[in-house]
């Protein structure tokens, strides 16, 4: 309204020879500039109501008004410390993504875990006959020594 009102003043004032041509030029960019925003914002306002339609789940097209009178709100009964660590413990997406980040984590230390020298011992001990009173004592010892040294890129 404002530009429109300018843009008409200047027209006047250079109708009565009051002022430049140019001076209209430029209140006529005014007025076009402000018409443009004021387009834009009107674009912007519908396409975030197209987008609560979508999030509350209204059907594709069907109108609806916002009242412009907001409820009364109670206080919040938590800190935003509160409701932020509620929040974590809810999501089961943000879970999810902690499950992979630890799995992550567990397959970084056994792919490291593979490149450590390790120490193997096994031991068997046992009875071998055919009958118990005949049976002969059994037993092995073996160790081993695994030093990685070249693992061929793995």
């Amino acid at each position: 309204d404002t530009a429109q009102a300018l843009y008409n003043t200047s027209v006047d004032l250079k109708t009565n020879s009051l002022v430049a041509g140019i001076d209209v030029l430029r209140a006529q960019v005014q007025l076009s500039t402000e018409t443009q925003r004021l387009t834009a914002a009107s674009n912007d306002a519908e396409k975030v109501k197209l987008q609560l339609a979508r999030i509350i789940g209204l059907p594709l097209g069907q109108t609806f008004q916002l009242d412009p009178r907001l409820p009364e709100l109670p206080d919040p009964t938590m800190t935003l410390e509160q409701a932020v660590e509620q929040a974590y413990r809810q999501r089961a997406d943000y879970q999810a993504a902690l499950e992979r980040v630890k799995a992550a984590e567990a397959a970084r230390q056994a792919i490291v875990g593979e490149a450590l020298p390790s120490v193997r011992v096994n031991a068997d001990y046992g009875e071998i006959g055919l009958t118990p009173a005949s049976a002969q004592a059994t037993y092995s010892v073996i160790g081993a020594v695994n030093i990685p040294i070249f693992q061929g890129g793995r």
